[in-house]
């Protein structure tokens, strides 16, 4: 006889069909760092103390050879060779270090004092000295970004340590540029200086100042058609990727800036594809990875420059089609690498967790991981740094859908993750830790509520979203589903106590209305473990607190939750003492009212349910009642009409159910069979006509069509001679 075991072919299935991303919405303000949120981009709650205090050379992150930056005298009461800057205010203006008697100081083009692109300069100088029309002020400014481009391009590279004379004679001109910036209120004024003043900057002096500039104004997005129009993002990728010692405190708002403008889709792509920005980034990462797992220089400094950086590559990871550049540069290794060794950094990793979040949904990154010699110790180091945060909803949720994704389809990772690995105590405690703090969030959240109803004001700590842990919830279901597809590893996690408390108190305790894709998982999870009958099996021994739930959910006005529970009625119901329990709450009725339903896979999972009555002597008289046979019957005219892919196993599983019923010797009359026998027939001489160059399942389906007019045939030789015709069919 023909049972049902959901999904059909005799397996368990993904969960969910494809693994969505984690939702990530953009905020629509900027900050530094503003507070951690599983939902928003980059957080850390750290104070970075960026008030950008000039820091030792041995302080300063080195991200290529080695060059003392040049300083100039200090304003009185500064350290020696240290130029204070606030980020509050614009830096003020460099003092011109030199004398006006000293204009004649030799260019690099032959030491003509009367060069023309000096000349040059100091009549577009005089020109933004002497206006404040912005058009007057722009094309000046495009013109003296075009001379500097010249002179900067032309300058002679200077011992280390030392001002090249090109030095020294921009000192007083960017001088000017920041006193410009200073007095004007234009965003793009503002940034043109910068630009300008990070292209031709001596010795880095006005780094700190110009970076905090620009950061001040990436934080509102209004800004961002301005970014377009500049070379700002050439002058932060370069001054990220100098070869000079760069302040920490200035290159990590410079990272910042990338990150805030990133958020905008033009400016993520001109990074990414004008710049090869995922190239240099990277590059940038993994010698910040190096400098801290080294040890040197200030730490915490470090840590939140790369913080900024690997917020930026998040950025960048969420368009699919830069995925591709990220396994060609190498970046998923490295990021890797942070789980590996900075995995005490909750900022960081959080980032590097959204990084492999969103590249895992890519078919090139997970080959990446698979194909690399030791993509074994890559998923342990997921699997341990999800298990040492696993009260930490958002990296819980982004680690466990990256290995959701890495077992959707690929057996090899199931057989990893559990059997090499040895996952099933890290998933299990993961999953038992998030129930528990959804519980307490949901608690507090419901006597917020009684004490702000009463009129008193909570003080209450507010804890992190129900949504948080919820998100996390879904992708460790999610994971757990796709591990029990495999054969091996599906019996194991069936008989866990653990997995069966947290499905049915999650049952229990959510609701569709409030948590639909929980909802959604929760019972996909049941019907993927619920496939392994075995005494051992923790789901079917405890299918009485299942079904209680479930049975709530049979006429959902959500057709995909009426769906995904179909399928887990369809394998409880291969229990004897389930379908007469069916029959005592009267489902079995709500069954055939579901053959109504307009949703062709609500109908075919109604089916395979019916089909596992079918097989059962005591419990056919469901289909004596409500019309069910008339139904069925209906379901197959209509696949004789207009036969699709969709509606073939439905009409599948309709045949197996006849053919149960005419084993178990159901029809006692001939009559009952002579519509049967009509709609078969025609069914199986559409199915000839196509004779081997079908789809495998309607060859499939022919095979039980011919085998049901044959037992129809044997007990009622003659029935063919009566009733309706083929032709009136």
């Amino acid at each position: 006889k023909f049972s049902e075991k959901a999904p059909a072919g005799g397996r368990p299935r993904p969960t969910l069909a494809a693994p969505s991303r984690p939702f990530t919405p953009r905020e629509d303000v900027r900050g530094f760092f503003p507070a951690m949120s599983s939902l928003g981009r980059m957080r850390t709650p750290q104070n970075l103390g960026m008030t950008l205090t000039p820091i030792s050379s041995a302080d300063m992150l080195s991200l290529g050879s080695p060059r003392t930056p040049a300083t100039g005298p200090s304003p009185p009461g500064s350290p020696p060779g240290k130029l204070p800057v606030t980020p509050h205010a614009p830096a003020p203006p460099a003092r011109r270090l030199l004398p006006a008697d000293e204009a004649g100081v030799a260019s690099p083009r032959g030491g003509d004092p009367d060069d023309p692109l000096w000349l040059q300069v100091q009549g577009l100088f005089s020109l933004l000295d002497s206006t404040l029309a912005e058009d007057v002020l722009l094309d000046a400014m495009d013109k003296l970004l075009e001379v500097a481009e010249t002179i900067t391009g032309q300058q002679p590279a200077a011992p280390d340590g030392q001002e090249s004379p090109v030095d020294r004679r921009l000192r007083p001109a960017i001088s000017r540029l920041e006193k410009l910036q200073a007095k004007t209120e234009s965003s793009l004024i503002k940034l043109k200086a910068a630009d300008i003043i990070l292209l031709a900057a001596p010795g880095g002096l006005f780094y700190p100042s110009q970076c905090y500039q620009v950061y001040k104004l990436s934080k509102d997005p209004d800004n961002d058609e301005f970014f377009r129009s500049t070379g700002i993002i050439k002058r932060l990728l370069a001054l990220l990727h100098s070869p000079k010692d760069v302040e920490v405190g200035a290159i990590t708002l410079a990272a910042a800036t990338l990150c805030h403008i990133t958020q905008d889709t033009v400016l993520c792509k001109s990074l990414a594809r004008e710049h090869d920005g995922i190239a240099t980034l990277g590059h940038v990462l993994q010698k910040g990875i190096e400098a801290i797992t080294s040890k040197a220089g200030n730490q915490e400094k470090n840590v939140n420059f790369l913080i900024q950086v690997t917020g930026c590559l998040r950025n960048l990871s969420e368009n699919p089609k830069h995925a591709k550049k990220f396994a060609e540069v190498g970046l998923i290794p490295t990021v890797l690498s942070i789980l590996q060794n900075l995995g005490q950094y909750k900022d960081l990793v959080l980032n590097a967790s959204r990084i492999l979040a969103k590249l895992s949904l890519q078919h090139e990154c997970r080959a990446c991981i698979n194909s690399s010699p030791n993509d074994m110790d890559s998923v342990h180091y997921i699997l341990s740094v999800m298990d040492a945060y696993c009260t930490l909803s958002p990296i819980a949720d982004r680690l466990a859908f990256v290995l959701g994704n890495l077992t959707h389809t690929t057996d090899n990772n199931r057989v990893l993750v559990m059997n090499k690995l040895n996952a099933l105590p890290i998933v299990t405690n993961v999953l038992q830790k998030q129930v528990e703090l959804d519980a307490k969030i949901q608690e507090e959240t419901s006597d917020r509520d009684v004490h702000e109803s009463d009129g008193a004001r909570s003080d209450a700590k507010r804890l992190s979203p129900t949504e948080e842990t919820e998100g996390a919830l879904v992708r460790i279901l999610r994971l757990i589903g796709n591990l029990s597809i495999n054969r091996e590893v599906g019996p194991r996690l069936s008989t866990d106590r653990q997995i069966a408390d947290a499905l049915i108190t999650l049952l229990q305790r959510k609701n569709v209305a409030e948590s639909e894709e929980l909802m959604m998982n929760a019972i996909s999870c049941v019907t993927n473990l619920s496939f392994y009958d075995s005494p051992e099996n923790k789901i079917l021994n405890r299918q009485g607190e299942i079904i209680s739930a479930l049975g709530l959910l049979i006429l959902h006005d959500h057709p995909d939750v009426v769906h995904e529970s179909m399928k887990a009625w369809g394998n409880f119901s291969r229990k004897h003492e389930t379908r007469t329990w069916m029959i005592e709450k009267r489902i079995d009725e709500a069954m055939v009212i579901l053959l109504d339903h307009q949703e062709l896979t609500v109908v075919t999972a109604v089916c395979g349910v019916l089909m596992n009555f079918s097989a059962d002597p005591d419990h056919m008289q469901l289909f004596t009642q409500f019309g069910a046979l008339d139904k069925l019957l209906e379901w197959v005219d209509e696949f004789n009409e207009r036969a699709t892919e969709d509606n073939l196993p439905m009409v599948d599983r309709i045949l197996k159910i006849y053919c149960n019923l005419l084993d178990s010797d159901f029809f006692q009359e001939e009559e009952s069979l002579v519509e049967v026998e009509a709609r078969v027939s025609v069914l199986a001489a559409n199915v000839a006509e196509v004779q081997g160059s079908g789809p495998v399942a309607l060859q499939e389906l022919g095979e039980i069509a011919t085998r049901l007019l044959e037992g129809i045939a044997e007990k009622w030789p003659g029935l063919g001679q009566h009733g309706s015709s083929l032709e009136e069919i």
